[in-house]
């Protein structure tokens, strides 16, 4: 269902003529067989193309773009240089400074295909509509241990590709200047497009092949790691939410935690309700859904009523990880923390999206 742009974002509008749009072109994502179609279709629409080979590149392209006035921003690759370049815009907090495009590029694109935005003609087609949007992002504060990486650490729990290369594979871990390993690091302004999970080891995504993302998304590593989980001991966790009936709270045992801005596990799955200043929070307590899941057919998740999976809607959480550090995974970016807290950040970031996007598709 299209619904018309100011319906749900007040204040939403269409670009202007002369607006000016620059390409952050990672070209190693995918099958790396983009970059000469991006610029050639670039050039004939008078937008700028600077290409990235790293995501400390890709950051440093995002803070150029802003020191520039650019109007538009617009990665072209996967979900992980999405993930790079919101990331870059977050820590500079100029979330809001320019407009979001994406040019679908990677594996499973799936936080393009949220915004209505299927395919690389899709994604211009948006850059020259201009029907543009304002999404909520969900924010993470606290104390953090970070993880370093190679280049073939299967620690993707979620979101962007494996094959993302230059902007959220190996090349991060040596070209991360902003982002120290040792234990304590305060992370004052990490934020999420997509999805938060915390627990399962690392290894869990290196499971997880492209094929298998591009149908279940962020889930994915869940349903190729269950063999594995059986080894997994559940952590004792505290939560402590604000939900639009007011204060809620849950503890006991969880074998992972799953929290979704514009993803949704329950019901049909697939894209969330990214305009309603909520965050969907998943606690999965066993094994059996797990198992369940993948029995089932891949493209659906966890049905409301799936025993041993709790589910909230809420505008901030706070988690505790009672037995100590847990991974955690925000959009694919890999830390160990002992506890998050978690809050939607309302109309946060102006995007463009396609004639077919829908803010709440389950309804």
């Amino acid at each position: 269902m299209d619904r018309a742009p100011d319906e749900r974002s007040p204040g939403a509008t269409d670009l202007q003529t002369g607006t000016r749009v620059r390409i952050v072109l990672n070209p190693e994502s995918g099958s790396a067989d983009h970059a000469g179609r991006v610029r050639a279709v670039a050039d004939e629409r008078g937008y700028e193309v600077v290409e990235t080979d790293s995501a400390a590149d890709a950051r440093r392209a995002t803070r150029g773009a802003l020191d520039d006035g650019v109007d538009v921003l617009a990665p072209c690759g996967g979900d992980g240089t999405v993930n790079t370049v919101v990331g870059a815009l977050a820590e500079a907090d100029a979330l809001d400074a320019v407009t979001l495009g994406v040019l679908p590029a990677g594996t499973a694109n799936l936080f393009a295909g949220n915004l209505g935005v299927e395919t690389l003609d899709d994604g211009f087609d948006a850059l020259d509509a201009g029907r543009r949007r304002r999404i909520d992002v969900g924010r993470v504060r606290g104390a953090e241990r970070r993880s370093a990486r190679g280049r073939d650490a299967p620690d993707r729990l979620d979101g962007p590709d494996e094959d993302d290369a230059g902007t959220t594979d190996g090349a991060e871990a040596s070209d991360r200047v902003d982002a120290p390993n040792d234990a304590g690091a305060t992370d004052e302004g990490a934020v999420f497009v997509m999805s938060c999970v915390a627990g399962f080891p690392a290894a869990a995504s290196g499971a997880a092949g492209s094929g298998l993302k591009a149908r279940l998304g962020t889930l994915a590593f869940v349903v190729s790691a269950v063999s594995e989980a059986t080894a997994y001991e559940p952590h004792p966790v505290e939560l402590s939410m604000e939900t639009p009936t007011g204060g809620r709270t849950w503890s006991g045992d969880a074998l992972c935690l799953l929290v979704g801005n514009s993803r949704r596990f329950t019901g049909e799955g697939g894209q969330g309700d990214v305009e309603d200043g909520l965050l969907e929070v998943v606690v999965v307590e066993s094994l059996a859904p797990l198992r369940a899941l993948r029995e089932a057919a891949v493209h659906r998740l966890f049905d409301r009523e799936t025993g041993g999976v709790t589910r909230f809607d809420a505008s901030a959480a706070d988690v505790a990880f009672l037995d100590g550090p847990v991974s955690v995974s925000l959009d694919g970016e890999l830390s160990t923390r002992e506890s998050l807290s978690l809050s939607a950040v309302p109309a946060a970031l102006p995007v463009l999206v396609g004639p077919d996007y829908d803010p709440d598709p389950a309804t």
